[in-house]
């Protein structure tokens, strides 16, 4: 082999070795990788500070609309409170929001079976009392009523008449006044519910209603009372019948 031909063989086999050699430099055999991971930081950090400023502003924003929702809830809730308390039924105690108004003119049953309507009564006042032998508050002021009665058995003054609201026969009715030892109330029933019904929706047990000499209408007391009791005899003194002692 000639000399120049030994010179391109040795540079030849050089450049192999040189080769090798790199690919065996860390340096060199990791530099991509370095160079896209440098590369994928940067622009990941770009975007941090790209969408740092953007996020700030939407959590911004978010709790604005929270704080703004709440405030419009703690406003509503009074204004939403008022319509519900103007739906609440009948309160315990006097009622006169329908006074002056006539007697109805539905029957119900007497004591003894027969047919009768407040106009029976017309010339004296007289207290009307809805009860049921289910219904507790009824039950209790039962006796009281009674002695009302008793006190005005003679004298005229005051007409006493519990109206039972029971649907069961009217012999019941009788037997159960007679085991709570009601003497001077008669068992006078509505079974239909003709009367209490005529009288309005708002009418729950127990209710008592006072109806002046001339039938119309003075109060009606939501819920039992002693009507032995000195409210009883301020309110019956509105219709000029004061309870007597029996």
């Amino acid at each position: 082999m000639s000399r120049r031909g030994l010179e391109l063989g040795l540079a030849a086999a050089a450049g192999k070795r040189g080769n090798a050699g790199d690919d065996e430099n860390p340096l060199r055999a990791h530099g991509l990788r370095l160079a896209v991971r440098r590369g994928f930081r940067q622009l990941a950090g770009e975007l941090s500070q790209f969408y740092r400023p953007v996020m700030r502003t939407a959590l911004l924003i978010g709790a604005l609309l929270a704080l703004a929702a709440c405030q419009k809830q703690q406003q509503q809730a009074p204004n939403e409170s008022a319509p519900a308390a103007a739906e609440v039924g009948p309160h315990k105690g006097v009622d006169r929001s329908h006074k002056g108004e006539a007697a109805p003119a539905a029957v119900f049953n007497n004591p003894d079976g027969g047919q009768i309507s407040i106009a029976k009564f017309k010339g004296v006042p007289v207290l009307v009392n809805f009860w049921a032998t289910w219904c507790a508050p009824c039950v209790k002021e039962l006796p009281t009523l009674d002695k009302l009665a008793a006190a005005h058995r003679d004298d005229g003054q005051l007409g006493v008449i519990a109206v039972s609201q029971d649907s069961g026969p009217q012999p019941s009715v009788k037997a159960f006044l007679a085991k709570l030892n009601v003497k001077d109330l008669g068992a006078y029933q509505d079974p239909k519910m003709a009367l209490s019904g005529a009288l309005g929706p708002d009418t729950v047990l127990p209710t008592s209603i006072l109806f002046d000499a001339n039938g119309k209408e003075v109060w009606r007391y939501v819920g039992d009372l002693d009507w032995t009791g000195p409210e009883a005899a301020k309110l019956l003194a509105e219709a000029g019948a004061a309870p007597k002692k029996p």
